[in-house]
């Protein structure tokens, strides 16, 4: 074989020779050598003249329209595909700013008729669903994670104008298809019921399947924003802006590093660093040096002037220190209520707690009186042991018996059901006995119903002849800690507790319960970390979660206690007899505990006035009138007022304040809108001397 290459190898020099000059001068260096920009030679047709005099040529919008093309959120599979270099000039400085407003205006002849021909496309166009579950979808994560897009899609299907496109483009770039892709494969390694989506990438839930700004935008508005572009840093050189070969390099050789340290840690390059980088980024593009050089230098004269001009305004503050001066006054006040359990609303409420009262109070000589002092415990347990109760701290371990049958193996089942367990099934399902055979024929035979009822008998029957699974299983569940009140009457504590006297009784003479069990249903493992020293009456908060009070107020006729108390207070109150029973009802209930508020210091050991501090001001309005406020004499108590949701308060006032000052965020917007304004106005006087020209 050596030999033969050795004989030939004047052909094969010769074979090299000729593939080396090819290459070079078909696709390598002297392609660059001979073009235009290289050589000096303006041999490109000239688009248009600048607003400095000078001649651009068509070349150069070209390059700059495939910079502007891709931004550096958007998906791609190739390498050429990621402009890293591009990190939003169109969504930031025309998109954000609206000028983008101002280039479809000046060029809508070229810009519209493109954009009315994605109309039946884009209307025709449903978002990702997962294949195996259509649950998960673009939609659906769209609407917890970015809602604006669902809502600015659904604006552009319907009117198919401008500024939606704009808003939906934006709302892409604020949660780009990538980012969507990584929520969805993070559900499906999250669900092993759902498949995977080997299809599944960001290309494919790129809104519209759009890939680049032409095709959200069309090539005129491309070509019209470059050209904005170009003139706007025509009209920055000519105010005096210059920007150094070095410059421009130093700012593209940061960004590149920048992406080179990004890109790292997740694909392998054949680089070592942001410089080695930027070189492929310029051939994978088709460009040379000069001309990108030319790019950038463009681009940021553009930024830099329209930043200038844009945050160059300041506003004047004069009328916004009027109307935050009236806004921000305010008072801070001491606010007076009941506990939210005592705020009475309605009928039911108010016998509730009258029979609260008449139950664990002393007798009162007045209905219209709150007990000064709580029964004696023996008393209120002999007339209501439904308030009465202990409190323990327990460790409670819980399983359900029901939950021990997925043990039982079918072919367990089967070999009981035919052997040792015939007769009891026979007993519980009697009709069996009228049939002939063997059990496991008869068992055949049975309807799918039948069949079902038999069967889970049997797996219960098996559970019941092996308690040594319930202490098993009580030993693997993981207790938890829990604080409980077990009443002498009623409210089970937990489920399948039928009696829980006698679960009290267990309680206090066993540190440690086994198995414990009423139902046979539900078992516990219980051990007792702490208990109340002596029983408790329940509190009427409690009382009321729990629905303890309505059984008792019909035995004591608790109905008739809050009908006595009803016409104390419209008699108080002064209302009109001319008023119906239930108007009389709505008007006076909230008024129950007036005397408490408005009396300084009394309290009730049912009942106490809750007293809080708080501001008020027109800026932020609350339930409290502002105005009413504001009259009010500072120290003074105000009358007993009703809302429909806070129930009866009243209020005193501590201090009355003005504040003028602006809040930041305020003064930013407003900052941000002027900006905004001028860079669009400043754009406006760019398009409109470019038709002139």
């Amino acid at each position: 074989m050596l030999h033969f290459f050795r004989k030939h190898q004047k052909i094969f020099f010769f074979f090299v020779f000729i593939v080396i000059v090819v290459t070079f001068v078909f696709y390598g260096a002297y392609q660059v050598i001979l073009s235009p920009t290289f050589s000096g030679r303006k041999s490109d047709e000239t688009a248009f003249i600048d607003l400095n005099g000078k001649k651009v040529y068509s070349s150069h919008i070209t390059h700059l329209v495939h910079f502007l093309n891709r931004e550096s959120f958007l998906p791609g599979r190739k390498f050429a595909d990621y402009n890293f270099l591009n990190e939003g000039v169109i969504s930031e400085e025309f998109l954000r700013r609206g000028i983008a407003q101002q280039i479809l205006a000046s060029f809508a002849g070229q810009i519209e008729p493109e954009l009315d021909a994605k109309c039946e496309h884009e209307k025709a166009y449903r978002p990702y669903a997962h294949p195996f579950s259509p649950l998960l979808s673009a939609e659906t994560i769209w609407s917890f994670c970015a809602p604006l897009i669902s809502e600015n899609l659904a604006a552009l299907k319907e009117n198919h104008d401008f500024s939606s496109r704009v808003k939906l483009f934006l709302a892409q770039r604020d949660f780009p298809p990538s980012l969507l892709a990584q929520v969805i494969h993070y559900q499906e390694k999250n669900s092993s019921k759902l498949g995977y989506d080997s299809k599944l990438s960001p290309e494919q839930l790129a809104l519209f399947g759009y890939k680049d700004l032409k095709e959200w935008f069309g090539e005129a508005f491309m070509q019209a924003t470059a050209e904005v572009i170009i003139q706007t840093a025509a009209v920055a050189r000519k105010e005096g802006y210059t920007l150094s070969r070095d410059e421009m390099y130093a700012d593209i050789l940061s960004k590149s590093d920048k992406a080179f340290q990004a890109m790292r840690g997740h694909i392998q390059l054949p680089i070592e660093n942001g410089e080695e980088l930027f070189k492929i980024y310029l051939r994978e593009n088709g460009w040379d040096e000069l001309s990108f050089l030319k790019i950038w230098e463009d681009i940021t004269l553009f930024k830099r002037l329209i930043g200038e001009v844009s945050h160059g305004i300041v506003g004047d503050t004069l009328a916004w220190d009027a109307f935050y001066e009236y806004a921000n006054e305010g008072v801070t006040l001491e606010l007076v209520q009941m506990p939210p359990e005592w705020r009475f609303h309605t009928y039911e409420d108010l016998v509730n707690g009258e029979t609260y009262f008449e139950i664990v109070g002393e007798k009162r000589e007045n209905i219209w009186e709150l007990p000064s002092a709580y029964a004696r415990i023996e008393e209120i347990e002999k007339r209501a042991p439904e308030l009465i109760g202990r409190t323990y701290t327990l460790e409670v371990a819980e399983i359900k018996k029901e939950a021990l049958q997925g043990k039982v193996t079918t072919k367990e089942m089967w070999q009981w059901q035919c052997g040792a367990g015939w007769e009891k099934i026979q007993k519980s399902f009697p009709l069996l006995t009228l049939k002939e055979g063997i059990p496991f024929d008869i068992l055949e035979g049975v309807t799918v119903s039948d069949r079902r009822l038999i069967d889970q008998y049997s797996r219960e029957q098996i559970v019941d002849a092996h308690p040594e699974w319930i202490q098993e299983a009580l030993k693997n569940t993981k207790s938890q800690e829990k604080e409980i009140c077990v009443r002498a009457r009623g409210g089970a504590p937990f489920a399948g507790i039928r009696s829980s006297s006698d679960f009290m009784v267990a309680l206090d003479s066993h540190d440690d319960l086994e198995a414990y069990t009423q139902d046979q249903k539900y078992y516990y493992t219980i051990k007792v970390k702490a208990r109340s020293a002596d029983k408790e009456i329940l509190s009427f908060k409690k009382a009321v979660e729990e629905k303890v009070l309505p059984e008792i107020a019909q035995r004591i006729e608790g109905e008739k206690l809050a009908q006595k108390v009803i016409e104390e207070l419209a008699s108080r109150l002064n209302l009109s007899k001319e008023l119906t029973p239930h108007e009389t009802r709505i008007q006076s209930i909230p008024h129950r505990f007036d005397h408490l508020m408005m009396a300084e210091g009394a309290e009730s050991p049912f009942a106490k006035v809750e007293k809080k501090e708080m501001g008020l001001t027109r800026a932020a309005p609350t339930f409290i009138s502002i105005e009413e406020a504001l009259k009010q004499e500072r120290g003074s108590l105000s009358t007993i007022k009703v809302d429909p949701t806070e129930g009866a308060y009243c209020y005193r006032i501590l201090e009355k304040r003005a504040d003028s000052t602006i809040p930041f965020e305020k003064l930013a917007a407003s900052q941000e809108f002027l900006a905004q304004e001028a860079s669009c106005h400043f754009i406006h006087g760019i398009l409109k001397k470019m038709r002139a020209c």
